[in-house]
């Protein structure tokens, strides 16, 4: 994880954003969790296609795979100062520096901009439900007038063997800052279960 700045050159907002975030993953680090994905991909959001989806957790970085149309995807959020990078093999193969937004909620939410002249918004955020246990990671697509779509909705459980989950967080995030070809992809991903499995 990247330093902080010196605390009189941060303001007190966005050190109480970066603390909170941290201190959310901290008590997560080194869990690994698995479950289903929701995708909408319908201007609407009202037509989901769904799959199995794995997300873990490190120190500093969430990192997450999941399945569509026989490919699995990898991505990975990384958490820096009062930012964070989001890269997705599918959605986001180009880092998409995003800003942390203060809420009380959530384990962290970050927000950025896509699109040719970056009028197109992306919100991340990742939250426990406690009555079940559950770890969701959310993603929201923002047009440029303001409107909200659904995008992607991963819900996940501990997995009871996962005691290494900053490694296999990292290694996911290895996997997805770079464009992959798909039968390359669903090879190391498969080097990556036998990994798991081996435990």
């Amino acid at each position: 994880m990247s330093a902080l700045p010196a605390r009189d050159l941060v303001s007190a907002d966005e050190l109480e954003v970066h603390d909170r975030a941290m201190s959310g993953l901290n008590d997560l680090n080194g869990t690994s969790w698995a479950g289903r994905h929701e995708l909408w991909l319908d201007p609407l959001g009202d037509e989901v296609t769904r799959g199995d989806c794995t997300i873990s957790v490190g120190a500093d970085v969430v990192g997450y795979t999941w399945e569509s149309d026989g490919a699995t995807n990898a991505g990975s959020i990384t958490l820096r100062d009062d930012e964070a990078e989001f890269v997705d093999t599918w959605h986001q193969p180009e880092p998409m520096h995003c800003r942390l937004l203060p809420n009380g909620r959530a384990l962290f939410q970050a927000e950025g901009e896509y699109g040719p002249d970056s009028g197109w918004g992306w919100r991340i955020g990742l939250v426990r439900r406690t009555p079940t246990d559950e770890l969701v990671l959310q993603m929201t697509n923002i047009a440029p007038w303001g409107e909200e779509t659904r995008a992607v909705r991963m819900t996940c459980t501990r997995n009871a063997w996962s005691t290494d989950g900053h490694r296999e967080a990292r290694d996911l995030a290895a996997l997805a800052p770079r464009p992959i070809n798909p039968r390359r992809a669903n090879g190391r991903l498969a080097s990556l279960r036998w990994l798991q499995r081996s435990r």
